[in-house]
């Protein structure tokens, strides 16, 4: 049975038809936004938080889609269409599909790629598909599309002859990994680090390491799991089964795959795998190096060269606002001080921010009296450990308060940013910490009149405070200097 038509939608969902197709129509593809939908592509009416597809049915009807699929018997009814499928479950349904799907890769040879982790999950995808996309066909999951309704859309957007997918899977719930793992059953599964992200739904340390170590027990037989060594795993946490390989990554020199050494240059990094020749990648943060040794490993496993790997590594692009460099050149004056813009606005765990901080202490001025600036946004979803862990930043600021690599001054935003003042507030002087309690339309030129060129600033913020918003205003002032 092909699988891309109605009829085998309808049979794999369960549905029955309100409508019936004329003939045998063919599907390429799934949507679940009318505004996108290409003509031919089945569109499912998903209820969010926000939206709910059954009010874009007449929409998406008019667009082209192939077929339609909803729960709301009701509002499926007055939608004039050749091919209406009604289900249970709209969400439930693009899974099944999902799922089955899955099962039809596996047939054509195409290598899932699973990534989870705390910190990282975007930017080892990116480098993954940077590597195998040198040699392999094969696609990646769009933005962060990570969640129970992304995954099975990045699956469904796989094409038969590819080669590879690359399928990054996050988790704000206990149980949420699980569903999405036996979802995706990973050729390669990979785990970047544990964190405190989302701590506030799991309450502790070792409930994350369980979550994210369920990815491993549904890699497929004769697969390869990809762990970090360096973490501190719970007893019994970790749970491999037969019949696949694991390669443990990291600093350690118990490591089967070691970062024998990292080094930074105008270019970015350079570094070394279990003393391996170099490889370089044109991005800020040593912690990057761990992030592209995953690459490395899977690219190894599908049967890429070093020199290969080495190659796409090079030319590889940052994922936007994840310690994005920016550089904002003034039309007059003296264009070798432009003002330094590091975007890792797209969010923020204790983790990300301490690695963030650690790579503004160590980017050079490009001025005599530049300054390095952290602004520092709220971090979200830390539940009771919030204040502690805002507070714990601002102990790790103390550490760059003089030296070579010292942090000149710090912008804090938000509600919390009164916990990471509590202790910064005794030592700095008022020009080196400008507090903000909450966001207001002034705060951009504020910031903007603060910094000047020849600074270095750092923005750093969970998903939520939306920081990029200062971006437009630094800009500005850059531009008529």
């Amino acid at each position: 049975m092909n699988f891309w038509t109605a009829r085998s939608i309808q049979q794999i969902t369960s549905g029955r038809w309100l409508v019936e197709p004329d003939g045998h129509v063919t599907v390429c593809g799934v949507c679940i936004d009318s505004r996108t939908i290409a003509p031919g592509q089945a569109f499912f009416a998903i209820r969010g938080e926000r939206f709910d597809g059954h009010e874009f049915l007449q929409s998406a009807a008019q667009t082209g889609a192939s077929i339609l699929v909803a729960s709301d018997h009701v509002k499926a009814r007055s939608v004039a269409h050749s091919g209406v499928l009604l289900v249970a479950d709209t969400l439930a349904a693009l899974q099944q599909l999902a799922a089955a799907y899955r099962r039809e890769l596996g047939q054509t040879g195409t290598h899932v790629i699973a990534v989870t982790g705390s910190n990282g999950k975007t930017t080892t995808r990116h480098l993954i598909h940077t590597v195998l996309s040198t040699r392999l066909r094969g696609t990646q999951s769009p933005k962060s599309f990570n969640n129970h309704i992304g995954v099975p859309l990045t699956l469904l957007g796989v094409r038969p002859d590819d080669d590879f997918v690359v399928v990054e899977m996050g988790t704000n719930h206990p149980g949420e990994l699980d569903a999405l793992s036996n979802l995706v059953r990973p050729d390669i599964g990979v785990i970047t680090n544990i964190g405190l992200a989302h701590i506030g739904h799991f309450g502790t340390r070792e409930s994350i390491a369980e979550e994210k170590s369920t990815l491993v027990r549904y890699v497929q037989p004769r697969g390869l799991a990809i762990v970090p060594c360096d973490e501190d795993w719970p007893t019994g946490v970790f749970h491999a089964p037969s019949g696949i390989d694991v390669i443990k990554f990291g600093h350690s020199a118990s490591s089967d795959a070691q970062l024998s050494w990292v080094r930074r240059d105008q270019q970015g990094l350079r570094f070394s795998v279990n003393q391996s020749e170099p490889f370089r990648l044109p991005y800020l943060g040593e912690h990057n190096a761990l992030n592209a040794i995953v690459a490395v490993l899977v690219g190894r496993k599908l049967g890429l060269h070093d020199q290969i790997i080495g190659r796409s590594l090079t030319v590889a692009t940052a994922p936007p606002m994840r310690l994005q460099l920016i550089k904002l050149l003034p039309h007059h004056g003296i264009a070798d001080r432009p003002l330094v813009v590091i975007n890792d606005a797209y969010n923020a765990n204790p983790e990300s921010v301490l690695q963030a901080l650690i790579t503004l202490s160590n980017f050079p001025t490009p001025g005599p009296d530049g300054r390095r600036i952290a602004v520092l946004g709220d971090m979200f979803e830390l539940g009771a450990d919030a204040g502690a862990e805002h507070r714990h930043i601002g102990r790790a600021l103390s550490q760059f308060e003089s030296g070579p690599n010292c942090i000149h001054a710090v912008v804090l935003i938000g509600k919390l940013s009164a916990c990471t003042a509590e202790e910064l507030a005794p030592r700095w002087k008022d020009d080196r910490l400008r507090i903000f309690a909450e966001w207001d339309d002034s705060l951009p030129g504020k910031l903007a009149q603060f910094v000047g060129p020849g600074d270095v600033v750092l923005i750093k913020a969970s998903r939520g405070m939306a920081l990029e918003r200062l971006i437009p205003a630094l800009r500005a002032t850059v531009e008529v200097a």
